[in-house]
């Protein structure tokens, strides 16, 4: 198991890394390191979500349905920055953009997606959402102004955007949506 701290607190904060050849060695856990961590996790995320959106079509009830095609609308343009920033897919600012602007778009909808209270046994949203509506649409309008922020002139900017878009994306997860 690996702990990852956010790097801050004036604490020295490292991970062993093991290698089969080579004996144990401690890498720095640099701001740096942490974002390039959280990049590859939130894009792994996104693009296994993809794969669960498509296996998930027994959603019957049609507003759950809506929901869960606005989802994947959003992880796909979020699947392009990410593999982007990941450097699995090649670097387009022409791209990134449209992807960017595909995401903030789809963020856009969260609230009209989720007004109505539906429920089916394959939906994902938890309770809270209605319980907390107002939090709940706060988060999906900062996801859409962090999406709308993003930079997509260089590789570096887009990074710094997607961070941010990914911390939002964690954060409404980890209290909205069942695991």
């Amino acid at each position: 198991m690996i702990s990852v701290s956010d790097g801050f607190g004036g604490r020295e904060n490292s991970v062993t890394v093991r290698r089969k050849s080579t004996p144990q060695e401690k890498v720095p856990m640099t701001p740096d390191v942490v974002s390039r961590f959280l990049i590859v996790l939130c894009g792994g995320v996104f693009l296994g979500g993809a794969g669960w959106a498509q296996a998930r079509v027994e959603v019957s009830d049609p507003d759950v349905l809506g929901r869960h095609h606005g989802m994947e609308t959003l992880q796909q343009s979020a699947a392009v920055i990410a593999r982007m920033v990941a450097g699995t897919r090649r670097f387009d600012p022409q791209i990134a953009a449209a992807a960017a602007n595909g995401l903030a778009d789809a963020a856009a909808e969260i609230p009209a997606q989720f007004e109505k209270r539906a429920d089916d046994p394959l939906s994902e949203a938890r309770a809270e959402i209605w319980q907390n509506w107002d939090d709940f649409v706060g988060k999906a309008s900062g996801l859409k102004q962090a999406a709308a922020a993003i930079d997509p002139s260089s590789p570096e900017r887009l990074r710094a955007g997607w961070q941010d878009v990914a911390r939002r994306c964690a954060a409404c997860h980890d209290k909205y949506r069942e695991d």
